[in-house]
């Protein structure tokens, strides 16, 4: 029988692999992370669910919803590219899908993108393969794709909130005092951001009075949109864990305060399970050394921050809420 809208299935090369359509890296989905085959497992990487939108069809991970299957066309746009997921929301160009039917009574179909004629590829049978959106190869197996239903339980994977702005504290525009010292007025920024569902910019930030060009304390009473509460101090790492969870599956992101080598701070806006794990809790780390000609901060880890910084632990965190 054919697909239907809001079920969730398991997408099957029939390549002859049988491997599935994957979300890559341990139950994690962020901007442009890729997607791969994998041996067929009930995990929520492998769990999609076709959606209906006002511009049409698309394929949405189990991880979460707000993310869909995207047209990666940093070769050109019109041209093979990578397959990854991203924000469906705004996106409708490089998202938008159509099924075309093999066999529909076995539900077997190719996946083209819509305004693209460009089609969903396996390029491999083994574990990791990549999976491209190609031009259209009459009778190829390695476009064709057989939904099963999701019939497994997969675990529950947490909460994602979707953060509109992740600003580098380090971009080579920015104030001298914010590349110094200023992880948390960026912090404040991406947050207030959030609460008001568009971007802030730093210089509204010094407008507003959250700090000035000469010193880049961050006044949390002046922010914006956004209010901060006392810091939540003087608890054990399980405590703190488990206010991060509770507050994000609040809807309102949470800040967390680091000290070793550096003392940092970083916006947690996502967990992935519900263990005491910096692996498990996403967050925004405006410290993006790496690339100081972009505006964008580090969207990584809490362990991966806190190994950056030279921290082993959370110092306190800092909740927030919409003003």
């Amino acid at each position: 029988m054919a697909y239907q809208l809001d079920k969730n299935y398991h997408f099957v090369s029939y390549a002859g692999s049988g491997k599935c359509l994957n979300v890559y890296g341990n139950e994690q989905i962020s901007n442009n992370r890729n997607v791969c085959l994998w041996n067929k497992q009930d995990t929520n990487a492998q769990n999609w669910v076709i959606k209906s939108f006002s511009g049409g069809t698309k394929i949405v991970s189990n991880l979460n919803q707000n993310y869909a299957l995207n047209y990666y066309w940093g070769s050109g746009k019109g041209n093979p590219g990578n397959c990854d997921v991203y924000p469906e929301a705004g996106n409708d160009a490089d998202s938008l899908v159509v099924f075309q039917a093999v066999d529909s009574n076995n539900n077997i179909y190719r996946i083209k993108l819509k305004n693209y004629n460009l089609y969903l590829t396996a390029k491999g049978t083994a574990d990791g393969s990549d999976v491209k959106w190609e031009s259209l190869v009459s009778g190829a197996k390695t476009q064709e794709w057989k939904l099963t239903l999701f019939s497994g339980t997969a675990p529950s994977t947490g909460v994602t909130l979707q953060m509109p702005q992740n600003l580098n504290q380090k971009y080579v525009g920015n104030d001298a005092v914010i590349r110094n010292a200023g992880c948390a007025v960026c912090c404040a920024c991406d947050v207030a951001s959030y609460y008001r569902g568009s971007n802030y910019t730093l210089a509204e930030m010094k407008t507003s009075g959250v700090y000035s060009t000469g010193n880049a304390t961050c006044y949390w009473g002046n922010v914006p949109s956004a209010g901060f509460q006392a810091k939540y101090d003087g608890h054990t790492q399980a405590e703190y864990y488990a206010k991060i969870r509770s507050e994000i599956t609040a809807k309102r992101p949470i800040l967390i305060f680091m000290s070793g080598t550096y003392q940092h701070w970083v916006v947690a806006y996502g967990y992935t399970s519900t263990a005491n794990d910096p692996a498990a809790i996403r967050v925004l780390d405006p410290c993006n050394t790496r690339n100081v000609n972009s505006t964008v901060g580090r969207d990584i880890t809490l362990k991966e921050s806190l190994d950056g910084q030279g921290c082993t632990s959370i110092d306190f965190v800092k909740c927030t809420f919409k003003k």
